[in-house]
């Protein structure tokens, strides 16, 4: 009894210790001038508090160029709903958006996922009991959260309405989702050294929705990606 508590008493210390180095490099990085640093932060989810407090260098246009590079990756991210979950990660994005991303790309190539030979005979090799109508490999699932929510790393899984093949690498659908089309209305458009903060209302013809905060970071190369997304 006595080792077993020593044990956890060394494991416990061990842990500690991880935890304040961990903090305190979160704060020595968060001490250092210029963006550099934000990558580091961005590993430990910091990054976000630090775009929220940037000072506001321009307002621009609800009806230029950038707002319509906003609202269509917000249109990409809708599901057809005057409601959207809110979320402060990538990681937590990419698990509430997994449906809505998937259904987006059928909507935009279907014609390439309900005729896609190779992975048809794949499925039909690794699960020979299941009947597969339209598939989505799961690279493409990849790209996209990349592409609109900034992912890096990306689980795959099974969504509400989609399964995710693990043997077969690709994400399966019996029949086409019907969405509603959704307005995005924005309402002002904020940038930053690093971002851009846009307020926006979601309208499907029968009603408006709440009003909503989407902060997306910009890229050198490429649309920016949304990084948050609150109800205000």
């Amino acid at each position: 009894m006595v080792r077993y508590r020593s044990r956890r008493r060394r494991r416990w210390r061990a842990g500690t210790v991880l935890l304040l180095i961990l903090a305190l490099t979160v704060l020595l990085v968060s001490c250092v001038a210029g963006s550099n640093s934000l990558w580091l932060l961005g590993l430990f989810g910091a990054d976000l508090r630090v775009y929220e407090k940037e000072p506001v260098t321009a307002q621009l246009p609800t009806d230029g160029a950038i707002a319509a590079q906003l609202c269509a990756a917000v249109e990409f991210l809708n599901a057809g709903s005057v409601t959207m979950p809110e979320f402060r990660s990538a990681s937590q994005a990419v698990r509430l958006y997994r449906d809505a991303i998937l259904n987006s790309l059928i909507g935009s190539n279907y014609s390439a996922y309900v005729g896609n030979a190779a992975l048809l005979e794949t499925v039909e090799q690794s699960y020979p009991h299941l009947t597969a109508a339209v598939l989505i490999p799961d690279s493409d699932f990849e790209n996209a959260a990349a592409q609109y929510l900034g992912a890096s790393s990306v689980s795959n899984r099974d969504g509400q309405l989609f399964s995710y093949l693990s043997k077969a690498d690709c994400y399966m659908i019996p029949t086409q989702i019907g969405v509603r089309k959704i307005a995005v209305i924005p309402t002002g458009i904020a940038e930053t050294e690093h971002t851009y903060r846009m307020t926006f209302s979601l309208d499907d013809g029968e009603g408006g929705s709440a009003v909503y905060t989407a902060l997306f970071l910009k890229r050198s190369e490429g649309i920016p990606y949304l990084r948050a997304l609150t109800a205000v």
